[in-house]
C-alpha cells in the first residue's frame, strides 16, 4: 500500500517540487533561451518592467591633426516597457490514485506540470518573436496566401534573411567566443537545407555538451534549431492547399522576458472531505521585443 496522504503538503516539500518541474522543463526551452531576461520581484500583476535600449554609436573617425579634439557623442538611450500577466496550470490527484500507485504521485505530477509550462511558455515567446516587423516570403510570393508548394525553405531564403540582419545591424550571440545569428525552423523546412554542400551539422564543429536545445546544425553563420513548436498555417498558402511555415531569423538582445514571480509549484489544500488535492504551476511573467533585430521567413 502506498505511504502518500492527502495532508497539506509543506512548503519545504513544494520547493523540492518546483525545483523538478522546473527541470523537466529546461531541456523544452527553445525560444527561453535567447531572450534578454529581467526579474523583478514583488511587482503587482498587471505592471510593466523597463528594459533599456541603447542606440549604436555613430561619430567618431580620423583625426585631421594631432591639435584636434576627439568627437564626443551622447548615448541615445530609450526605454521599453514590458507588461507582466498571471499565468498557470494545474491538475488534481484524488486519494484513491495515491492509494493505488507504489510511486510518489505527486512528483511525477510536478514533472508533468513542469513539461506543460516549459510548453506554453515557448509558444509565448514565439509569438513575442513573431511579431517581428520583418517580414520575408518565399521565392516570388509577396504574401502568405501567394506561397507555392515549391517555395520551400531554401539557402536563397537564409542568405536574404542573414542580409537583412546585417542591415539592421543586428548584434550576434556569442558562444564560447564563436558569433553567430540564430534561425528558429520546423523540422519540414529544415531538410531542404540538408542537402546543401555547405551544411554543417550540429556534431561536426561543437562539443556535444555545448549546443543549443534542438539545434541541428549551421549555414552562412547561422546556427539553426529544430522544433515542432513553429507555427503552421495550414493550407493558407496558393489555392487554400499549401501549408506555410514560420521560421524565424534573429540576431542578440531582441526580445525582453521578465518575471515578477518565477515559475513556482503551488496547491490550493485538500477538498471533498479530505479526497482531493490540486496541485498545480503559476508565474507572473511578460515579454516583449526590445530591438526588432528579427526576420519571419514564409515558406512551403
Amino acid at each position: 500500500m502506498a505511504t502518500q496522504t492527502l495532508s497539506s503538503i509543506p512548503a519545504q516539500v513544494l520547493q523540492v517540487y518546483s525545483r523538478e518541474a522546473i527541470l523537466e522543463a529546461q531541456p523544452l526551452f527553445v525560444y527561453r533561451n535567447f531572450v534578454e531576461y529581467k526579474e523583478q520581484l514583488g511587482i503587482e500583476p498587471g505592471k510593466t518592467i523597463t528594459f533599456l535600449k541603447l542606440a549604436n554609436l555613430t561619430g567618431g573617425g580620423l583625426l585631421a591633426s594631432e591639435f584636434d579634439p576627439i568627437f564626443k557623442e551622447a548615448v541615445q538611450e530609450s526605454t521599453v516597457s514590458i507588461t507582466v500577466y498571471e499565468a498557470g496550470g494545474a491538475t488534481q490527484v484524488t486519494r484513491a490514485a495515491l492509494e493505488a500507485s507504489f510511486r510518489d504521485t505527486m512528483s511525477d505530477y510536478a514533472v508533468l506540470l513542469g513539461r506543460r509550462y516549459a510548453e506554453f511558455l515557448d509558444g509565448y515567446l514565439r509569438d513575442v518573436f513573431s511579431g517581428t516587423a520583418n517580414e520575408q516570403f518565399a521565392s516570388t510570393a509577396t504574401s502568405v496566401g501567394t506561397v507555392a508548394g515549391g517555395m520551400v525553405f531554401t539557402t536563397a531564403e537564409v542568405k536574404d534573411a542573414i542580409e537583412t540582419l546585417k542591415t539592421l545591424n543586428a548584434p550576434m550571440f556569442n558562444r564560447g567566443g564563436d558569433q553567430h545569428y540564430i534561425c528558429i525552423a520546423h523540422p519540414h523546412q529544415m531538410r531542404s537545407l540538408r542537402d546543401d554542400a555547405d551544411w554543417k551539422h550540429a556534431h561536426e564543429y561543437v562539443n556535444p555538451e555545448n549546443i543549443y536545445n534542438g539545434e541541428v546544425g549551421r549555414y552562412e553563420n547561422c546556427v539553426f534549431i529544430e522544433t515542432t513548436q513553429q507555427t503552421i498555417d495550414v493550407n493558407a498558402g496558393l489555392g487554400g492547399t499549401v501549408d506555410v511555415y514560420h521560421a524565424l531569423f534573429m540576431g542578440s538582445r531582441s526580445v525582453g522576458f521578465a518575471e515578477t514571480v518565477p515559475m513556482e509549484i503551488v496547491t490550493d489544500g485538500v477538498e471533498s472531505f479530505g479526497r482531493l488535492i490540486s496541485l498545480g504551476w503559476y508565474t507572473i511573467m511578460g515579454g516583449g521585443i526590445i530591438n526588432d533585430y528579427l526576420v519571419e521567413c514564409f515558406t512551403a
